[in-house]
């Protein structure tokens, strides 16, 4: 029995995460097209774990930006998921690597997260205002 939705969304999201954790070998474009439109922000940042070492060893040598959505997908974590990024160090190493990716293929938006995210210092504070801030008056023009 749950308690409130707090106890339902860990639960959500534990069963989703061994939902990804089973899948085998990853359809890199459908988990792309989940990530960037799906509202379950709990989901995201297990999703980027297991999407971002994958997404970076099937991209050596070919554009990133050749997949769909992924403009999206890198706009919402670093929207809503700025400090969840940075607090893990590899999930951050693997997202400035598809930044750096992106950017060699010419993408405008990863090249202004990327200088953000190297740039300042980023706390809780500073990153949940910041969200606020993405969230209400949209900062990164498309």
């Amino acid at each position: 029995m749950y308690q409130g939705t707090g106890d339902l969304s860990k639960a959500i999201r534990t069963f989703n995460i061994q939902l990804l954790a089973g899948f085998g070998p990853i359809p890199i474009q459908s988990v792309i097209n989940l990530a960037a439109f799906i509202r379950e922000d709990l989901l995201m940042v297990a999703i980027l774990q297991r999407l971002l070492p994958n997404l970076l060893k099937l991209s050596k040598g070919n554009p990133v930006r050749a997949f769909n959505n992924i403009d999206q997908l890198i706009t919402r974590a670093y929207e809503h998921h700025l400090y969840e990024t940075l607090e893990d160090p590899s999930l951050q190493t693997d997202f400035l690597s598809l930044l750096d990716s992106m950017i060699e293929g010419g993408s405008s938006d990863a090249f202004w997260i990327r200088e953000f995210m190297i740039s300042f210092p980023i706390n809780r504070l500073s990153a949940d205002i910041f969200s606020m801030a993405c969230s209400e008056n949209r900062l990164l023009v498309k």
